[in-house]
């Protein structure tokens, strides 16, 4: 439903939303800026480390709450600034234990309701947190994105119990980016606004990511167009002293569909905002620009590594692969990193390499990038990496997944090296890796035809390790991590190295290699520890010495 039509000015004849808490999960507030002046009424920092206040942040609060030079759509609100991302620009990056701790103090501070102007692949501790709320009855609100029509459900927009929100245009129709689809609850109009922005200054934001404005259970509401009155609004606005803008909008950017834009003749496109008002014409505030990578620790041993391109499945690009190479070489060289896990949305594991990145490549440029040396780095890495499947692992994906020393595959995943269909063949290790798993013939099968194979048939064929009920391989994958995170570091190390060489070496030297790394135990701190809590029936502390 749309409430396009709706009048602004008459709603807040009802409510302007006195005394409601509305909890802003987001990234830093200025609480300082004039606009917000008294609407703070406490604020939390979940990522703990010092950082000034933040475009994103500072907007979405003020379009909620604004209430001096600037009229929010509930001015009287008080608002719970969380600052549970950070970033410098317009991007913001989160993890889901700081999402996490912002959502319990919320609901600990008695929120009505939760603000979220953000979006990703489903996360199930973060829906366990978000149910549990809302059966305290916390209202949830939260923008579906706008990765298209053709993606995936994102969250926590998506979530059961949550106001998921889309955007409609100046025709209020759908926007082209806007994400649809039954997890859409209310599609509001996509309109972009003068906003507050750090340091006490304005910027004209543009976007559409970040609807669920309507914090204070006011309906979604914007101004009949009354052009005459928008030009003159605007144009106080913009001669106002105090405000200053943060840059200019391009002429491919300039706002078409808005007479005032035209007649002041001012760049300020895309659009004109104004105090009192959200002009129907032009689109709402944007949401953080998304990480193709993000980084989430479940524990302080354990680092998930989480591919977040849901407009293309998840596809791997080159930066995708170098973040990857990097953050796992990284974590290889850290002590209190004891367990790697990679993963991606319940839609997609990875459903390939970017075919937009190679389709007019040549022989050379393709043998420049090297892109096997960043599978080699997760290979190379001493940790144990697990990949934890769901949806689709296909060409590059599964190749990415057999870089792993674990495959943990949700019930519904769906494998295979497809590549034969697109002219190619698999460039990542895969015809290598999957003969030795599942012998010549059957993956002569395979790669031939490019067909695709079930979780089921995958641990069959000893491609995977495990099978997890749909939806909880990233769970699973947690809860060996935790069990591995517990053992001596060292001697898991030492597994993996000697599993991974013996392998291809004659058993002889195999069984040399093995005999060599197990004298070696008695060596470290870890080999005693571990035999006196034995004999002494306790629970062993390794250390990793």
């Amino acid at each position: 439903m749309s409430f396009a039509n709706c009048i602004c000015l008459e709603a807040h004849r009802v409510n302007r939303g006195d005394d409601v808490l509305v909890a802003v999960i987001d990234s830093k507030v200025d609480k300082s800026h004039p606009d917000l002046a008294g609407a703070i009424a406490d604020e939390f920092d979940a990522v703990g480390t010092p950082a000034p206040a933040h475009t994103h942040g500072t907007a979405i609060a003020g379009a909620i709450a604004a209430n001096s030079k600037l009229v929010g759509v509930a001015p009287r609100v008080r608002l719970l600034a969380v600052r549970a991302f950070s970033g410098a620009g317009e991007s913001a990056q989160s993890t889901t234990f700081n999402i996490l701790k912002g959502l319990d103090w919320a609901a600990a501070k008695n929120a009505r309701i939760i603000n979220m102007s953000f979006a990703g692949p489903a996360d199930p501790m973060l829906q366990e947190m978000l149910a549990r709320a809302n059966a305290r009855g916390i209202v949830l609100i939260a923008a579906v994105s706008n990765a298209g029509r053709n993606s995936p459900p994102l969250y926590p927009g998506a979530g059961a119990g949550v106001i998921g929100v889309t955007a409609t245009d100046a025709e209020d129709k759908l926007m082209l980016q806007a994400n649809r689809g039954p997890q859409v609850a209310v599609a509001a109009p996509g309109v972009e606004i003068l906003a507050a922005a750090p340091d006490g200054k304005y910027q004209i934001t543009r976007g559409h990511r970040s609807r669920p404005l309507t914090s204070a259970g006011l309906p979604r509401c914007c101004w009949r167009r009354n052009r005459n009155s928008l030009r003159r609004k605007c144009a106080a606005i913009l001669s106002a002293p105090p405000i200053e803008f943060l840059g200019r909008a391009t002429k491919s950017e300039r706002c078409r569909g808005c007479a005032c834009c035209r007649k002041l003749g001012r760049q300020i496109a895309p659009v004109c905002a104004f105090p009192e008002a959200l002009s129907k014409s032009c689109r709402l505030i944007a949401m953080a620009a998304p990480e193709s990578l993000l980084v989430e620790h479940p524990t302080d041993d354990i680092v998930v590594f989480r591919i977040n391109r849901p407009q293309v499945r998840n596809a791997l690009n080159l930066e995708v692969r170098v973040r990857l190479a990097e953050e796992i070489t990284r974590c290889g060289a850290d002590s209190k990193v004891r367990c790697v896990i990679v993963t991606g949305s319940d839609v997609a594991f990875a459903a390939g390499a970017d075919i937009g990145e190679m389709a007019e490549a040549g022989p050379v440029e393709v043998m420049s990038r090297n892109v096997q040396k960043y599978w080699r780095a997760i290979m190379d890495c001493p940790k144990p990496v697990i990949a934890a499947v769901e949806g689709f692992a296909l060409g590059g994906g599964l190749e990415l997944a057999l870089c792993a020393d674990i495959i943990v595959a949700g019930e519904s995943a769906k494998l295979g090296l497809p590549e034969v269909k697109v002219g190619i063949l698999p460039g990542g290790g895969g015809t290598q890796k999957l003969a030795r798993l599942v012998g010549r013939h059957r993956a002569m099968l395979l790669i031939m035809t490019g067909r695709m194979f079930g979780a089921a048939e995958a641990l069959s064929m000893g491609v995977i390790s495990e099978v997890a009920p749909t939806s909880q391989a990233l769970v699973r994958a947690i809860e060996i991590a935790r069990e591995i995170a517990a053992m001596p570091p060292i001697s898991i190390m030492q597994i993996k190295e000697i599993v991974n060489a013996g392998v291809n070496a004659p058993l002889d030297t195999a069984l040399m290699l093995e005999r060599k790394a197990f004298q070696l135990q008695f060596a470290t701190r870890d080999q005693k520890e571990g035999m006196r809590a034995f004999m002494e029936k306790r629970k062993p502390k390794f250390e990793g010495q």
